[in-house]
C-alpha cells in the first residue's frame, strides 16, 4: 500500500467512528427522554389516582350521612360558600373508612394537604395534622392533595367536589378532578 492508500483508510475510519458515535449517542439520549417520559407517567397516574380517591372520600361521606339519617351536606360543607380541607384515608380497622378535616383556621399550613408514602405497603396517607410524615415513620412524597367542596345554593343543587393535586418539581397544581355530587336520595 503507498502513503495516499493508507491516509484515505485513516480518514475513512474517522469518518465512520464519528457517524457510529453520533448514531450511539442519539440511541443513549432517546433511552434518557424515554424514561424521563415515563416517570412522569407515573406520576401523572398516581396523581390522578390520588385525585379520585378524594372523590370517593366526598362521596362515602355524603352517603353515610343518607345511612345514618342526616343531611347530605353535614361534616362537608359549612356557612361559607367553599370548604376547603382533606380527604383522610383511616385504618381499615375503623368504621368510618374515610374522614374530611377542614383546613385549619390558625394561620396558614403550607403542609396540610402532604401525603405520605408507605414503602410497606405503597399506600398514601396524611399525617396528623399536628405531625410530620418523619414524626409517623413514612416518608414525605412531595405530593399535597387539597379537596375543595362548595355549598350547594338551593336545596336541588348539587355539591360540587373539587380535587387539586400538587406534585413535585412543578409550580402550580398538576392535576384537577371536579365532580357534582347530587342529593339523589332526597324524598
Amino acid at each position: 500500500m503507498t502513503k495516499r492508500e493508507l491516509g484515505q483508510s485513516l480518514i475513512e475510519s474517522i469518518v465512520a467512528l464519528t457517524i457510529l458515535v453520533i448514531g450511539i449517542l442519539g440511541a443513549v439520549s432517546l433511552g434518557i427522554y424515554t424514561v424521563r417520559g415515563a416517570e412522569a407517567s407515573q406520576v401523572d397516574i398516581i396523581a390522578m389516582n390520588l385525585a379520585q380517591e378524594g372523590i370517593e372520600g366526598v362521596r362515602w361521606i355524603r352517603d353515610a350521612n343518607w345511612k345514618i339519617g342526616q343531611a347530605w351536606t353535614t361534616g362537608l360543607v359549612s356557612t361559607e360558600n367553599v370548604l376547603p380541607g382533606r380527604i383522610e384515608v383511616n385504618s381499615p380497622e375503623d368504621a368510618e373508612p374515610y374522614t374530611f378535616r377542614e383546613w385549619p383556621e390558625e394561620g396558614e399550613l403550607p403542609d396540610f394537604g402532604i401525603l405520605c408514602f408507605d414503602d410497606g405497603t405503597g399506600s398514601y396517607s396524611h399525617p396528623p395534622v399536628d405531625q410530620t410524615c418523619d414524626d409517623i415513620g413514612l416518608s414525605d412524597s412531595g405530593i399535597k392533595r387539597v379537596v375543595g367542596v362548595w355549598k350547594p345554593g338551593a336545596a336541588d343543587e348539587p355539591m360540587t367536589v373539587t380535587v387539586f393535586v400538587y406534585t413535585p418539581g412543578r409550580e402550580s397544581y398538576t392535576h384537577t378532578l371536579s365532580e357534582e355530587l347530587y342529593d339523589w336520595f332526597a324524598e
